[in-house]
């Protein structure tokens, strides 16, 4: 049990429904049920009772709402005391993927400076691999950083994950398919990001697992290249849902693949055996708590 899952399942609680709770929270309706689901588990027993009204909660789940509200008010004291009385201008360095800072953490990071005002956080983008090294050379203390991650150098706590799509054009044989099976990328055309990213050669690497080869035509250095290769039917592409639903036009499908091991995952990490600062420790600890969600 954390703090986020309680949070989650307040909010469930209190509007008595998976979605809309998600949608408030801006996350998945997945990730929230899987969220309860664990605090089932670990509780071994259920929370919630689904009506034609919406869900209610169980005995049981009126006795957690109870005890969550003094948690997580506790909590709350807690963060707002250590704020107070923590030492002026203490700064971090944090190192972010490119993307995931203004499409997923911008709340997030706002929310920390709004809980820390006495906390100063600088915060740059890179590539994927630009900030692992960026990290492991001590420029940043935090990292916001994409997987795969070497175990051996950093200390990670995944963060969220999003499927890997395959774009193609409505044209295109695939395009009917609901989801990809990794056999039929053998051949395949495709354009990926290029050799500086990771993502593409994670998914190379996924390919080769699967003992299969795609015919790749085009390497790129951003995302929205493959969109446009894509949209002129030049071939199929690789992309991220999040990104595909922005960048979609109506000549252009995305489809995930079968595989599920095919995603985008991000994750907070710092240097192995290195100790944080104690602004540093504020921000991980926040973020964990705060951005933390699986799909």
């Amino acid at each position: 049990m954390n703090i986020q899952q309680l949070k989650y399942f307040m909010e469930v609680a209190q509007l008595k429904s998976f979605s809309k709770a998600a949608e408030n929270l801006y996350i998945s309706q997945q990730g929230i049920s899987m969220a309860i689901a664990r605090l089932e588990a670990e509780f071994s027993t259920k929370l919630f009772t689904r009506t034609p009204r919406g869900l209610i909660l169980t005995p049981a789940g009126d006795y957690l709402l109870a005890r969550a509200e003094i948690i997580c008010g506790e909590y709350s004291k807690c963060l707002d005391y250590f704020s107070d009385h923590s030492p002026r201008d203490s700064v971090v360095n944090v190192a972010g993927v490119q993307g995931v800072v203004s499409e997923f953490a911008a709340d997030y990071i706002v929310g920390f400076q709004d809980t820390y005002p006495n906390y100063k956080l600088f915060l740059r983008e890179y590539t994927d691999r630009a900030c692992d090294l960026v990290v492991e050379n001590g420029e940043a203390e935090v990292g916001l950083g994409l997987e795969p991650l070497d175990g051996a150098k950093f200390d990670c706590y995944p963060l969220f994950s999003k499927r890997l799509v395959l774009l193609v054009h409505r044209s295109h044989p695939l395009a009917g398919r609901a989801v990809i099976p990794t056999a039929l990328l053998q051949d395949l055309p495709i354009a990926l990001v290029d050799e500086k990213l990771k993502s593409a050669d994670h998914f190379l690497e996924l390919c080769r697992r699967a003992k299969v080869e795609p015919k790749v035509l085009y390497r790129v250095g951003e995302v929205i290249a493959v969109h446009r290769l894509v949209g002129r039917n030049k071939c199929a592409g690789l992309s991220v849902e999040t990104v595909a639903a922005a960048l979609q036009t109506p000549d252009t499908v995305a489809i995930p693949f079968e595989d599920d091991d095919f995603r985008w995952t991000v994750d907070l990490f710092k240097k192995r055996g290195v100790e944080l600062s104690p602004c540093a420790t504020a921000f991980w600890r926040y973020i964990r708590d705060h951005m933390a969600q699986t799909e």
